[in-house]
Formats: structure tokens, C-alpha cells, sequence
């Protein structure tokens, strides 16, 4: 079996939560990330990513990503080889986003050790993401469901 965060639409109430539901996979709980990563929303239904901070300036992030990084709040789902194949084709992996392990945290407190789980997370760059047409919105909370649910991201952007 496979531990994988979502903090997307994937998680529950969302509509690629389908892949996890019709598969063989059960929710395990809420976390947090245990690293700070960017978030960004994108698109009319503001779809978010979570970047992966690349090394900018002689071997650190820059200031732009260290500024913004945050924790990341979602959902820990355990699934078969199956299901995780149909998310890496639902994500792109490995030409898209990057399915890498992280460790997270239990918001409810269900295991109080650092739990390793896989993320996707799109590789960019500061410079990559000032070039992306129009520009996603930062979720500086890390919550994605805040600006989903809110109808932020439906207002937000100017195309």
C-alpha cells in the first residue's frame, strides 16, 4: 500500500476525489506538511499547485520563495498500486509534476511521529514562475480550501 497527501481536488468534495473514491483507497486523516513549499492556484476554478522551491541565486531559494513558503494543509489517503498509478496519470508524473516523498504531521493527531506519504510537486523556479501566462495567485495560507470554497480564485483572475 502507498500513503499519498492531497491538497487539491483530490480531497474530498472535490471532483478528482473520484479516482480516489471508485479505487482502492481509504482516507487516513488530516495533515500538515512538515516542509514549507509555494502554493499557487491557476485557472478559472483555481486549481492549485504546490512548487517545489528550486535553488535560485549561488545555491539558496530566493528571497521570493522563502518568503512565501509555508506549510501545506491536506488530506493523507492509503491506495493500492492501481490507484496510485491512475493519480501519476491524473498529475502527469513524471513529465509534469514530480511525485516525491515528504513527511507530514496528523492534524488530529492521529499519529504524533512525522508520517512519510508521497506529494506531487511541480518543479519551478522563481524565474519560471514570473514567465507562466496568467499568473496564478499565491494561496499564502497553504490551505487550498480557503480560496476554493471562498470563491476567490473565481474572482481573482484578470484573462
Amino acid at each position: 500500500m502507498h500513503y499519498v497527501f492531497v491538497y487539491g481536488t483530490l480531497m474530498e468534495g472535490y471532483g478528482n476525489n473520484r479516482l480516489l473514491e471508485s479505487g482502492n483507497a481509504e482516507l487516513i486523516g488530516k495533515a500538515i506538511t512538515q516542509p514549507s513549499f509555494v502554493m499557487l492556484a491557476s485557472g478559472l476554478n483555481g486549481i492549485p499547485f504546490v512548487a517545489d522551491v528550486k535553488e535560485e541565486h549561488e545555491g539558496h531559494p530566493s528571497n521570493y520563495w522563502l518568503e512565501n513558503a509555508t506549510q501545506i494543509y491536506g488530506e493523507v489517503w492509503r491506495c493500492d498500486t492501481a490507484t496510485l498509478q491512475t493519480l501519476d496519470r491524473l498529475e502527469g508524473h513524471p513529465n509534469w509534476y514530480k511525485r516525491e516523498k515528504v513527511k507530514v504531521d496528523f492534524s488530529n493527531n492521529q499519529n504524533t511521529a512525522p508520517f512519510e506519504v508521497w506529494i506531487y510537486l511541480m518543479p519551478m523556479s522563481e524565474s519560471e514562475f514570473k514567465s507562466v501566462n496568467n499568473y496564478p495567485i499565491l494561496v499564502r495560507n497553504g490551505n487550498f480550501r480557503t480560496i476554493r470554497d471562498s470563491g476567490i480564485a473565481r474572482n481573482t483572475f484578470a484573462f
